[in-house]
């Protein structure tokens, strides 16, 4: 399809005729769209001008702008694909000439197929005193690939943007795991708690969150730079976080005793509403748009929770043994692997059921890979592969009592 518009000076708009790709060709994301046409004019042409489209029509890809002064144009470009994280589906090439005055416009329908999500590697957080190491795990293969100054306190994958974030009570560090090298750190702060308190991934706009010890939540690109800043009340300071909804979940404490889930809005870091806990809380995982699991400690024994934001309230589904949580990981909306002081166990809302999947086991991390669909947990200087189920899938021994571990994935 073509639209011409002209300006009153001139009477005849350019001609355009594309003769590759033809309609709903298939191509693939980081592969070349070889576009070639004939553009045709009695004064003579200036350019053509090649970008791909989404369905709103907003451009995802660069433009090429192919430059000419003659009557008649053949022109023969590849137009590269290049953003990895576009989805399967249909998109347009947009062909446009110009002949200084009036544009002739021509959309090519095609279909993209995306770029499959691979496991990459597996990275390994091991703590020393004043140091710690970073393993990679590839299969079983297991290699020590970068030592950081400091006391490890946090860290996160952010596979988007494809880089590792590692904080310690020296400075935050951003690593590349694809060239084994820093590319910029973080200075720290001076702060009556750890500076890099907890560290999360935000799928919403691709941002590693940090809340900071001296009451401060940031948000940071893949440059280390800050792009988002939330600020407690005085003498608050956060510890557990989520970024879910255009909203920052919050655990704020102001005294040894005194624990709130504070929600704040994203845009303006306006608090909307909090609740009083007085617990430590583990995990904050999303359930629905509206609703949070919560995992909460509280000396010897643990909780579960599910907290409703729009009427600031929570309730508990079922009761949980004797014990503490150290981790928790949803594997869909309505069922959770938790790390409990007995074991994996693995609760399920629909039934409101919880079931000791790996009894007898202190599992300090644990997380889903949800390409494969294993769940993966550690403890000591082991990581243990499971089913959803509970079943042993696989073991990889590492060189020192593990940390925490992140997953590293292709995009």
């Amino acid at each position: 399809m073509s639209f011409i518009s002209c300006d009153k000076e001139d009477v005849l708009p350019p001609s355009l005729v594309v003769n590759t790709p033809l309609a709903l060709s298939n191509f693939n994301v980081l592969e070349y769209i070889s576009v070639q046409g004939t553009a045709s004019d009695e004064t003579s042409i200036e350019y053509v001008e090649l970008k791909l489209l989404n369905n709103n029509l907003a451009s995802v890809s660069n433009q090429i702008v192919l430059y000419s002064n003659e009557l008649n144009f053949n022109f023969n470009a590849n137009l590269l694909i290049d953003d990895i994280h576009l989805s399967s589906g249909n998109y347009f090439l947009k062909v446009a000439v110009s002949d200084g005055r009036n544009v002739t416009t021509s959309y090519v329908e095609i279909f993209l197929s995306a770029v499959p999500l691979v496991l990459k590697k597996t990275y390994v957080v091991s703590s020393n005193t004043n140091s710690f190491n970073l393993y990679e795990i590839d299969g079983t293969t297991v290699a020590l690939v970068e030592s950081f100054q400091g006391n490890y306190e946090s860290s996160v994958s952010n596979s988007y943007n494809q880089y590792l974030f590692f904080g310690s009570d020296q400075a935050g560090y951003g690593y590349d795991p694809d060239f084994n090298y820093i590319p910029w750190n973080i200075a720290s702060d001076f702060s009556p708690y750890q500076y890099f308190n907890n560290s999360v991934y935000s799928a919403e706009d691709h941002l590693h969150y940090v809340s900071h010890g001296n009451g401060n939540v940031k948000g940071y690109d893949d440059n280390g730079n800050v792009i988002y800043s939330c600020s407690m009340n005085v003498n608050e300071y956060p510890e557990k976080l989520l970024i879910e909804q255009q909203k920052i979940f919050v655990e704020v404490f102001y005294t040894n005793f005194n624990t709130d889930l504070v929600v704040y809005f994203k845009g303006s870091g306006a608090e909307s509403h909090r609740l009083a806990i007085n617990k430590d809380i583990v995990s904050l995982i999303p359930k629905t748009e509206d609703q949070l699991y919560l995992l909460v400690n509280d000396v010897n024994e643990s909780e579960l929770f599910i907290y409703t934001s729009s009427v600031n309230g929570l309730w508990s589904p079922h009761s949980m043994p004797q014990g503490i949580v150290y981790d928790a990981v949803s594997i869909s909306e309505n069922e959770l692997i938790i790390a409990h002081q007995t074991g994996l166990l693995r609760y399920t809302y629909d039934n409101n059921s919880l079931v000791a999947i790996v009894p007898n086991i202190q599992f300090k991390n644990v997380k889903y890979d949800q390409l494969n669909g294993v769940v993966v947990a550690s403890v000591g200087s082991e990581l243990r592969y499971y089913s959803n189920l509970g079943v042993a899938i696989g073991l990889v021994n590492t060189p020192e009592p593990i940390e925490n571990f992140h997953f590293y994935y292709n995009k």
